[in-house]
């Protein structure tokens, strides 16, 4: 008789081995967990941290505010009803003074041309007082030289307003020609005209405007 054949078995699967070892694995869950509890131990301190802090004064926001506050600033203009005179006529200057906030003075001198313009009288009557400031001092006419000058001040009974109304100034026209009404103003310097802010005492003028008048 034949022998019978021995079946063949096949055997399938891997042998390869896991490249973690099995503890690894198993301890991955828990490090997990440990990680995202130090994450919320962490928010929570900060939190209790951020809680804690004390709440900003209202003096140290009004600090902060302050420094983005616009700075004050100011403009003397001139101005008049009309651009051509007649020798002989009055021209009247109107003298305006801009600012953003309170100023404690403003400090004017102005010069012209004493062969085309004349302030006849003294100063008490060629200058009419504005309502920008309760007081006027120092008003002077130098005609030989085409100088005026005035400065208005506040007073700690009477603090002014910000406005525009500094006052008049009224010229005669004495001979024919164009002729300019300067503001003397140079930024940064203290010996001419100027505008003193009322926080700062410091001079905020920053733009001044002259006036040109034509006479026939």
């Amino acid at each position: 008789m034949e022998e019978s054949a021995s079946p063949i078995i096949i055997q399938r699967g891997s042998n390869k081995k896991s490249l973690l070892p099995s503890n690894a694995i198993d301890s991955l869950p828990k490090l997990i967990f440990v990680g995202l509890v130090i994450i919320i131990i962490g928010e929570l301190i900060w939190g209790a941290w951020y809680l804690l802090q004390p709440i900003p004064k209202r003096e140290d926001l009004k600090k902060v505010v302050n420094i983005v506050e616009t700075k004050n600033t100011a403009t003397i203009s001139l101005s008049s009803d009309k651009t051509n005179y007649k020798v002989g006529e009055n021209v009247t200057v109107n003298i305006e003074v801009e600012s953003l906030e309170f100023t404690d003075g403003t400090d004017l001198i102005l010069k012209y041309d004493p062969t085309k313009l004349r302030l006849e009288g003294n100063a008490n009557t060629v200058f009419t007082k504005g309502n920008l400031y309760p007081e006027y001092l120092a008003l002077k006419i130098d005609n030989s030289n085409g100088v005026f000058s005035v400065s208005g001040t506040s007073t700690p009974e009477s603090k002014s307003e910000p406005g525009s109304d500094f006052g008049t100034l009224k010229f005669k026209a004495i001979t024919s020609g164009a002729t300019t009404i300067n503001i003397d103003f140079t930024p940064g310097v203290s010996t001419d005209s100027n505008v003193i802010d009322a926080k700062t005492s410091g001079d905020i003028l920053d733009n001044a405007l002259d006036l040109e008048v034509i006479i026939n």
